[in-house]
């Protein structure tokens, strides 16, 4: 979403119409990427991190951590089996860790495809 440019719209209230202009693009404006790490939960103990599809539904549970520049934004834990306290605190921790991680790598991403440009 870095990279998206949009084209400039402009519109008219007196006769309800909206002029596109494809000639002048304007970037699109993204404040927040928020990063989720989801973990499945086998045997109410084992815990994997980024489960895929078929190890999603072979768990006993769920729980995604949604972070936003190192700030915790959402706690997801639909149903399933119990989560130790101390095991969603070690789920938070990584999630945040992963989120820093995933946020260095877009904006690195991004700062190299603005440089080719």
């Amino acid at each position: 979403m870095h990279t998206v440019k949009l084209p400039s719209v402009q519109y008219d209230p007196a006769i309800d119409n909206q002029i596109v202009n494809m000639q002048e693009m304007k970037p699109l404006k993204v404040y927040n990427v928020p990063v989720s790490t989801t973990f499945a939960i086998f045997d109410d103990s084992d815990i994997l991190t980024d489960p895929t599809h078929e190890e999603e539904s072979l768990c006993s549970g769920i729980i995604t951590i949604v972070v936003k520049d190192s700030e915790l934004c959402s706690v997801l834990k639909p149903g399933g089996s119990t989560v130790a306290e101390e095991d969603l605190l070690m789920c938070i921790a990584k999630g945040i860790e992963r989120g820093s991680l995933v946020s260095k790598l877009v904006n690195n991403a991004v700062q190299e495809s603005n440089d080719e440009d």
